[in-house]
């Protein structure tokens, strides 16, 4: 009787808690909470999402004069040099503006799509100083400049557009439109201004007029759209702005360049249309301006209203509360009695007590839980605890054997979060001559070989600061001054939280076998340099010959930008240039007149001779031999042999050696013809530029002309 009686006064409890119009009220007001937060969420993303398209297109609009000026200095260098060169500035400018903004925006407001667009053009403006340097070596049509810039502006547009389809409100939606109109309308007078300059410098292809009709045409249809969707104000401003001397003579320029009238000064057409340009800007600055504050007056709608439906709420919620902390106040000391039983449990699955008591049963009727049966399964959870314990016990003895084992059979070398070393094992100590002393607690700079280059540390670090595994070759300094080489995984120790607490380093010591293939290297550049020298020898040639290309090559390789690595291999690649004269006659090799036409075929064949001597080695440096012995010959016009390559189908091993020989060559006396003297010798590579040499290899010798002399005179012969 009394079970039912405290079972009847709980449910009118509960009914009492729900009843209906509370509910209704909580209900409502969540609801409109809700919406609201949607709202001004929503309201949130576009403020900032516009923020990144005022971003975007400062950037697209210095794009866009970059892109005409870079023309423009293809045509005429002294007209727009300093143009584009204060261009260039303002375009990094803008694009570090918004690489930081970027790094400042929550990312969760992009989904896949716009991730992979912003990543694209990432790696597209990467490519803008290559871009860059080709138009400064005019190794670039005005059609190519005109093509990159377009397709740069246009990943930035494709995510304007995408910003503007994501709004819930429609009246910013329809001005976001009107605003990407206008940008592609801009974008698109841009491509004139930069095609224009083309046409009137006289660098423009064949379709260049049909292109340019069809730009006006599509800025008018663009123009049209913002329009329609433009408001009154916006409408007023363009017609307003679009108009005076510059929109008319940019408007006669047009007309006459379809007309094939194109006796106009492109730096004149370039400012006309810039002045155009900057019109379309103030038109579009104005928008996002607009924009924004409509949008601060809708975000300001929207917290007043999440406001007074908060507080609505939270007046609700406490008027519950209060209800439900009468009623959870009469059977709170029962359930504490359970939450005690249940604590006694996780103390013994913690070991901090050695058994675990029974919960009491003498809980309030208003708590149907039936403890027997609670007691029961406490007991059964006991029974399977100490397995597992017994389990775990026997699991930790096997993992430090396992630990045995490993610190044994390799390197071990432990480094805090601050870069210091806390701990070296036995082979450590014993490898690197070092004592306990001496290491611990030392920056890990202290073992860093003097030769190493600190970025490629900084990289290391930064993988496992990540918290992720690196696996590479490293290169110490023993206690004696020596180099040691190990193969080592470095792993970041975490805790259970998953913050990193050390970085474990295993190694392998491999210092043995990499002196062993550096001294096989050097004995085969000394094999290469002994060959080299044996056929200047066979030709009656200088010895030196051989040395001298060989530095004339890598200090050439090094100055066009091949990377050390790159240089040194043509280096010691250089000297078997000529090896395939091995193959060729002594009657031939040491006549001291002219070749005859068949004699000189015979002579030619040494490049081949060469190529076939060594192509089938899988040693770079032998691999770039055989390349710079088939291609030596080869001449920038498609003129040299043996298969009249041209222009860049020569492999730059080739085109550097080419260069490099010839110097020499005409520099040395030989058994058919007196040394040249130098200013004959450079008035000769200045002809042979663009015919035997590359044009911008000749650039790059001249340049550092003080520096391929100083060689020269090293190995002058007496």
């Amino acid at each position: 009787m009394k079970i039912k009686n405290n079972s009847i006064q709980i449910k009118n409890k509960l009914i009492f808690l729900v009843i209906m119009p509370v509910i209704a009220l909580i209900l409502i007001s969540t609801i409109f909470t809700y919406e609201n937060y949607k709202k001004h969420t929503n309201l949130n993303k576009i403020q900032k999402l516009i923020d990144l398209s005022n971003k975007t297109a400062l950037l697209i609009h210095e794009i866009q004069i970059e892109r005409g000026a870079s023309t423009g200095y293809i045509g005429d260098k002294d007209t727009f040099y300093e143009l584009l060169k204060l261009q260039r500035e303002k375009t990094l400018k803008q694009k570090k503006e918004l690489i930081e903004f970027l790094k400042t925006l929550d990312k969760s407001l992009f989904d896949k799509e716009i991730k992979n667009k912003l990543e694209e053009i990432t790696n597209t403006l990467n490519q803008l100083e290559q871009y860059r340097e080709k138009i400064d070596l005019h190794n670039i049509s005005a059609s190519e400049i005109i093509e990159y810039y377009t397709s740069l502006n246009k990943e930035f547009l494709e995510i304007i557009l995408y910003i503007s389809k994501i709004s819930t409100n429609s009246e910013i939606s329809l001005e976001l439109i009107s605003f990407v109109n206008l940008l592609y309308a801009k974008d698109i007078v841009g491509i004139q201004r930069a095609l224009g300059i083309a046409i009137l410098n006289k660098n423009a292809d064949k379709n260049a007029i049909n292109d340019f009709y069809n730009l006006i045409k599509t800025e008018k249809i663009y123009i049209k759209n913002f329009l329609l969707y433009a408001n009154s104000d916006s409408n007023k401003l363009y017609n307003e702005v679009l108009k005076g001397e510059d929109i008319d003579i940019v408007n006669k320029i047009s007309e006459d360049i379809l007309q094939n009238k194109n006796n106009y000064d492109a730096q004149y057409w370039f400012i006309n249309i810039t002045s155009k340009i900057n019109k379309l800007k103030r038109i579009d600055d104005y928008l996002i301006n607009q924009s924004n504050s409509k949008i601060d007056l809708l975000l300001n709608d929207s917290k007043i209203s999440i406001f007074m439906l908060i507080t609505l709420s939270l007046t609700i919620i406490f008027f519950v509360f209060i209800l439900g902390y009468i009623i959870s106040k009469n059977i709170h000391n029962s359930i504490e009695n359970i939450f005690h039983g249940i604590e006694q449990v996780f103390k013994y699955i913690n070991k901090e007590i050695k058994d675990i008591p029974l919960i009491e049963e003498n809980i309030s009727d208003e708590v149907s839980i039936k403890i027997k049966d609670l007691n029961e399964k406490i007991l059964n959870a006991k029974k399977l605890l100490d397995k597992d314990y017994k389990f775990l016990e026997e699991s930790l003895s096997l993992s430090k054997l396992y630990e045995y084992a490993i610190e044994k059979s390799n390197i071990i070398l432990r480094i805090d979060l601050n870069k210091k070393i806390t701990y070296a094992n036995k082979l450590f100590y014993e490898v690197s001559g070092y004592t306990k002393e001496e290491l611990i607690g030392k920056s890990y700079e202290f073992i860093k070989y003097p030769d190493v280059n600190d970025i490629e540390i900084d990289k290391l670090f930064k993988i496992i600061e990540a918290g992720k595994v690196w696996k590479g070759t490293l290169k110490n300094i023993a206690k004696n001054g020596k180099a040691l080489y190990s193969i080592a995984t470095v792993v970041p120790i975490k805790n259970k939280a998953g913050d990193i607490l050390e970085y474990m380093q295993i190694r392998q010591d491999i210092t043995e076998v990499v002196d062993l293939y550096k001294e096989l290297e050097d004995t085969q550049r000394e094999v290469i340099y002994k060959m080299g020298e044996i056929v200047e020898t066979r030709s009656h040639e200088t010895g030196t010959h051989v040395k001298v290309v060989a530095e004339y090559s890598e200090l050439l390789a090094l100055k066009c930008g091949l990377g050390q690595k790159k240089a040194e291999i043509l280096k010691h690649a250089s000297p078997m240039h000529d090896i395939g004269k091995v193959g060729i006659p002594d009657s031939i090799l040491n006549k001291p007149d002219k070749l005859s036409n068949e004699e000189f075929e015979i002579m030619k064949s040494h490049t081949t001779i060469g190529y076939e001597i060594l192509k089938n080695s899988n040693r770079p440096i032998l691999k770039a031999s055989a390349i710079v012995a088939n291609e030596h010959h080869e001449k920038w016009d498609g003129s040299g042999y043996p298969k009249g390559l041209k222009g860049e189908d020569i492999h730059i091993y080739g085109r550097i050696t080419a260069l490099a020989d010839v110097f020499d060559a005409l520099a040395s006396k030989r058994i058919y013809k007196k040394a040249w003297e130098l200013n004959e010798i450079l008035d000769h590579i200045k002809k042979e530029k663009g015919k035997h040499f590359d044009p911008s290899l000749v650039n790059i010798f001249f340049d550092n002309l003080d520096e391929f002399l100083k060689i020269r005179n090293k190995y002058k012969e007496n």
